[in-house]
């Protein structure tokens, strides 16, 4: 027995051993090879482990046979169990493989030689290998080193894997020699199923090995029997209270596992809003950058604005200044002059535009004057643009010659057809090649009077240069070619109007048949719903309906209860009444007239009351 200690000092003894363990368990692993990929979920499984079992220790042991050489990190030591009332020590080992913890740890029990392993136990063979169901469904997220040594601790105060060989006489060394014997033999056993997949013969349960590993029997380097702690003695109160913790820390997860999943739903939506909000003030101060650069262009149009009131009412009912237009030079002028005849040619352009919408011009006449207004537009474009290309000494890029006729033609033309063209329809692709051709053969009509004037220049040359006729010839050529494709073109673009058109009247054509499809549709719907037997009937109820009504107002129409209902007497009687009336009648006529005759009249009206 240890003597007591004040409550202090045991605390800081033990913190001084689990210092001490936590330091040998470094040390021990510091030996284990590279073979082991997650030495971090090692150590960490063993130290908790180790805070509750101080009766394991880490080691190392090296291994050979069959020409390999392996390696493996175990723990050693002995089991408290509890059986039959009285405590006893089971030695046990427990090896780690390098998958540890994707293949879970192999047990066995190495009884020292005063033990002999007892003949068929329910989870343990005669080699000393462990099984038990925990190991068989091991998974490396939920299962814990802690649960398997509760669980093999369960097992063996069920029932002991070992019986004492200790006694006397011939009998007692007969035992030792046996189990001495048998040590040996489950040594070997041992060494065996660490390294071969050959399973126990008397066991159900296949023991959990290394997929793919086939060393065969080897001897073991280092001395795996495990010797008792001495003096350690647990008792069932502490037992109890480790099992309480064990289960109260195996239970913990379980329980707090909806709150940590609800906190880290909430983190991660706090996480997504903080997100959102960033980006809600990263839009926020966008819009005020744009809103502070729309003052600064409405404060510079404001300005701007007021220049040009400025200007217009300083020039008021003046004419334009021709002294400008002198003081300019040619290339000026010829830009300003191309302008001017540009707007117009687009006003005229407009006026066409809504002329066709008012049905006033033909589409026929309307697409000729388009063609030819558009065909000066762009003679007048490309020479506004050259002049001021040599204006600023740039040459004229040809995709601008070549788009120049678009926006007049694509306008007209859609006007033609009736309402607005798609972008990507067919129609809108005739209308650019349309487009393009039209600025092509207008290009080669610029280009066939400067090959021609470039030959005549070459001719004149002749006398005084001896390649002019060569390159008159060539001028000759290309004035052939300019022609030859010009008409090529012009006979393409007819082709292409004439498909415009076709496809415009094919168009027009399948709308006048949809029309009518729906019409038909429209009209077999509504003569499905009438019959013509329910007409008939339905104009005999009718007529049935007006004789009565026309009864109804008959009888209404007859006099009920009045003066021409009263039979001869009562019609007697009602005539001596009405001479009696008049009798009456006549009597107070004769009376008021001799009274007035009798009465002065008054001599002035009678005063307002």
């Amino acid at each position: 027995l240890l003597p007591a200690c004040p409550r202090g000092s045991a605390k800081t003894l033990a913190a001084g051993m689990a210092s001490t363990r936590v330091a040998q368990l470094n040390e021990v692993l510091r030996q284990v090879p590279n073979t082991y990929k997650n030495k971090d979920r090692l150590r960490s499984d063993v130290t908790k482990l180790m805070q509750n079992c101080t009766t394991l220790m880490p080691q190392t042991g090296s291994f050979s046979g069959g020409g390999r050489h392996v390696t493996l990190f175990y723990l050693s030591g002995v089991l408290p169990i509890t059986f039959n009332g009285v405590t006893y020590n089971i030695p046990v080992t427990i090896y780690f493989d390098a998958p540890y913890p994707t293949q879970p740890p192999r047990c066995f029990v190495t009884p020292t030689k005063d033990m002999a392993i007892k003949a068929s136990h329910p989870h343990v063979d005669q080699g000393g290998m462990v099984y038990l169901p925990y190991l068989s469904s091991w998974n490396a997220s939920t299962s814990t080193l802690s649960e398997l040594v509760v669980m093999l601790t369960s097992a063996f105060s069920a029932s002991p894997p070992v019986y004492s060989t200790a006694g006397s006489g011939s009998a007692s060394r007969a035992t030792q020699q046996a189990s001495a014997s048998a040590a040996s033999s489950q040594e070997a056993g041992v060494l065996e199923r660490l390294f071969s997949r050959t399973p126990a013969p008397a066991m159900a349960k296949q023991p959990v090995v290394l997929p793919g590993q086939r060393v065969g029997s080897a001897q073991p380097v280092s001395v795996i029997n495990a010797q008792p702690v001495q003096g350690i003695i647990v008792s069932q109160r502490e037992k109890a209270v480790m099992d309480t913790e064990e289960k109260v820390r195996t239970r913990w997860p379980q329980v707090l596992k909806p709150y940590v999943d609800e906190a880290n739903a909430q983190l991660e939506k706090r996480a997504e809003l903080q997100a959102m909000s960033d980006q809600v003030s990263e839009e926020a101060r966008s819009l005020a950058a744009a809103a502070e650069r729309s003052k600064q262009y409405q404060v510079e149009l404001m300005a701007l604005e007021g220049e040009l009131r400025a200007f217009v009412e300083a020039h008021a009912g003046k004419g334009p200044d021709e002294r400008l237009r002198d003081s300019m030079d040619a290339d000026a002028r010829l830009v300003l002059d191309c302008l001017a005849e540009e707007l117009a040619l687009q006003e005229m352009l407009a006026a066409l535009d809504a002329l066709l919408a008012r049905r006033k011009v033909s589409a026929d006449d309307c697409m000729q004057e388009v063609r030819e207004v558009s065909r000066r537009q762009f003679q007048v474009r490309v020479q506004r643009q050259k002049a001021v290309a040599a204006k600023s000494g740039q040459a004229v890029p040809a995709s601008a010659m070549a788009a120049a006729v678009l926006p007049a033609a694509s306008s007209a033309a859609t006007r033609s057809a009736g309402g607005p063209v798609p972008a990507g329809s067919k129609a809108s692709e005739l209308l650019n090649s349309m487009a393009t051709l039209e600025a092509r053969i207008v290009e080669l009509e610029a280009m066939i009077p400067r090959a021609d004037e470039e030959a005549r220049q070459w001719i004149a040359k002749k006398d005084t240069n001896p390649s002019a006729k060569a390159r008159a010839m060539q001028a000759l050529k290309r004035k052939k070619m300019y022609e030859q494709q010009m008409e090529q073109l012009v006979a393409t673009q007819a082709n292409v109007e004439n498909l415009a058109f076709q496809q415009e009247s094919a168009a027009v054509t399948m709308t006048v048949v949809e029309a009518m499809r729906q019409a038909t549709t429209q009209m077999q719907q509504q003569r499905a719903k009438l019959n013509v037997e329910e007409v008939d009937k339905l104009q005999d109820d009718m007529a049935e309906l007006a004789e009565d009504f026309q009864e109804i107002q008959d009888a209404l129409s007859r006099p009920m209860g009045s003066l021409d209902a009263v039979d001869a007497e009562a019609e007697k009687a009602l005539e001596a009444e009405y001479a009696r009336l008049q009798e009456e009648q006549a009597m107070e006529v004769l009376s008021g007239g001799a009274a007035a005759a009798a009465a002065p009249a008054p001599s002035a009206p009678p005063a307002p009351a």
